[in-house]
């Protein structure tokens, strides 16, 4: 990919760590969970899916997995970026917050720190998966295994969600978070979006494609967030197809997002507010280790208070200036740490050269 390619999916990973911050504050900060966010939950609808497809697009690299050694060295170092600087964040949560830690441990959420364990399992399963699959199977029969197994784990996925589910309480269940796996459908578009990503330029220069797109991604939302065609859908169809619909809108989230950012790619190479989504872009990891200690500052009155008026413009007016804040305050505590490449390493896998 060319260079200016990048700045644009840097500022797109910097909005998308934006969106994760914003709805963090929302109910965990102003911890106002009983009011009716409009804003929030069309965010809700493509924030998580965009962050796994970003994930699998950047680490997509065609013959990265050629045989057992470069697989190997690939899950060692993502096991020392995701997994080691996660653990040891999540013990001065604890100790920090004082919290249980079998809330760390044996839910699915993991307080807020599922997101790297996650994205630890959807590298093993994608690599290992590309490794052995790529061993009998070429081309389009590789690319269609690949999609069926991805919409295979999403059905395991949201099964484990359901209370009929055998493994429903089962600690296993809690511990490596299979509900969580219902994303890696996302991360596989992703790397395969990477993949063939000339095609998917062209695709995005149609003027008729992207008119779709943005009907399309307005008609769900009404769908969704309306409660008279919400109640509509799950009365006259199912919960699942409710579901369905959701990851459908993951998708059409997904697509005008990313038409929006390579459309716009010159300002955000230029524009101060691009340059800053492109920093805090690379900045993702650290971020999000550190802002879940951070957000978890009483400010319940501000909750109160939006719950009463219940105006989008004053949640977006409150909850931008706040997350604003914590991603400062995270930033700077980086780059502190930054300072030492033995701590960066550590807390945040930092190629050390």
């Amino acid at each position: 990919m060319k260079n200016q390619r990048i700045g644009y999916i840097d500022a797109m990973r910097g909005f998308t760590m934006f969106l994760v911050i914003y709805h963090h504050v929302l109910f965990s900060t102003f911890e106002a969970g009983g009011a009716t966010w409009s804003i929030s939950n069309i965010f809700l609808t493509f924030r998580m899916p965009l962050f796994f497809f970003l994930s699998g697009f950047l680490m997509y690299k065609a013959g990265r997995f050629k045989d057992a050694g470069s697989l190997f060295t690939f899950l060692r170092k993502k096991a020392m970026v995701q997994l080691l600087p996660t653990l040891i964040f999540s013990l001065l949560y604890v100790i920090i917050l004082t919290v249980s830690y079998k809330s760390l441990l044996f839910d699915k959420a993991k307080s807020g720190y599922w997101f790297t364990y996650t994205l630890f399992f959807y590298f093993l399963i994608y690599s290992a998966g590309d490794f052995f699959i790529g061993r009998v199977a070429h081309g389009k029969v590789k690319i269609l295994i690949g999609a069926v197994t991805s919409c295979l784990i999403y059905a395991f996925a949201k099964f484990s969600l359901s209370p009929s589910c055998p493994w429903f309480d089962n600690p296993v269940n809690g511990i490596i978070g299979f509900a969580n796996f219902q994303y890696f459908l996302f991360f596989y578009a992703g790397a395969l979006a990477r993949s063939c990503f000339g095609r998917i330029e062209r695709f995005l220069q149609d003027e008729k494609v992207l008119t779709g797109i943005i009907v399309g991604f307005v008609l769900i939302q009404l769908a969704l967030q309306l409660p008279q065609s919400r109640g509509f859908i799950i009365e006259k169809g199912s919960y699942s197809a409710y579901s369905l619909l959701k990851t459908v809108s993951g998708f059409f989230g997904i697509a005008t997002v990313f038409a929006f950012f390579r459309k716009n790619e010159v300002a955000v190479q230029h524009s101060r507010t691009g340059r800053f989504l492109q920093y805090i872009g690379t900045r993702t990891l650290d971020i999000y280790l550190i802002h879940l200690i951070l957000i978890h500052t009483d400010m319940r009155f501000v909750g109160d208070f939006l719950s009463r008026n219940g105006s989008f413009i004053c949640e977006l007016l409150c909850g931008v200036s706040v997350s604003m804040v914590i991603i400062g305050l995270c930033l700077l505590i980086s780059s502190v740490i930054r300072c030492s490449d033995t701590l960066a390493k550590l807390l945040f896998g930092k190629v050390v050269k």
